[in-house]
C-alpha cells in the first residue's frame, strides 16, 4: 500500500515537488489549503503534510507557522527545496504579447525584478500550479504565469522566459508534518 503525503495545490505545485524530493516513493495528494493539509494530518488521514513555511528570499509565508501551531501536528523537519520559477504562457504567446502574471503572492514576490522589469500588472492565486491550470483552461495569450517546469509540462504551457526569480539560490523550506504524539 503506498503512503500518502498532503500538500496543497495542484499537479505541478512546488508543495507537490517538496513530498517528491522529501518522500520518494509516496503518493502526493493535493488540498485546497494549507488548513486542509493541517487538518487532515492532525485527524490522522495521512502520516505527513508538507507546508511552506519560508522563502530564503522572499521571507516567511504569512500565517503559516502559526496555523500550524494551532494545529495537532508536529514539525518533523524543515525540508529545503530549490525553487527555479518560470514565466509560463500558452502556446505561441511571447513575452512582447503578455500584460499580467498570476501566481501565488510568495513566487511573485520572489521574482519582482523579472515583473518590473518587462512592466507586467500582477494577480494573485492560491497557489503556482493552479494559476498554470487556470491559464491552460481560460486560454488567454495575454497573460503569463510564475510556475514550475513541471506545471510547464502537465499543462502543456510554453516557457517564455526561465529561472525567473531574483536569486539563483532562491529556497523554499517547508515544514513536514505528523500528526502530534
Amino acid at each position: 500500500m503506498t503512503r500518502k503525503v498532503a500538500y496543497q495545490g495542484e499537479p505541478g505545485a512546488f508543495g507537490e515537488m517538496a513530498c517528491l524530493s522529501a518522500l520518494p516513493g509516496w503518493e502526493p495528494v493535493a488540498h485546497d489549503s494549507f488548513e486542509q493539509v493541517a487538518d487532515a494530518v492532525a485527524a490522522g488521514r495521512f502520516e505527513r503534510g508538507m507546508v511552506p513555511v519560508e522563502n530564503s528570499n522572499a521571507g516567511l509565508v504569512p500565517g503559516a507557522l502559526d496555523m500550524l501551531a494551532r494545529k495537532a501536528v508536529a514539525i518533523l523537519e524543515r525540508h529545503p527545496l530549490h525553487v527555479a520559477m518560470h514565466c509560463l504562457g500558452l502556446p505561441g504567446s511571447s513575452l512582447d504579447s503578455i500584460r499580467l502574471v498570476r501566481s501565488h503572492p510568495m513566487a511573485l514576490r520572489e521574482s519582482m525584478t523579472f515583473i518590473d522589469k518587462h512592466g507586467f500588472a500582477i494577480e494573485e492565486s492560491r497557489n503556482t500550479a493552479i494559476a498554470a491550470h487556470r491559464l491552460k483552461e481560460m486560454g488567454d495569450p495575454s497573460i503569463a504565469v510564475l510556475a514550475s517546469s513541471r506545471s510547464a509540462e502537465i499543462y502543456g504551457l510554453d516557457m517564455l522566459a526561465t529561472n525567473v526569480q531574483d536569486s539563483p539560490d532562491n529556497t523554499t523550506f517547508f515544514a513536514m508534518i505528523a500528526p502530534a504524539g
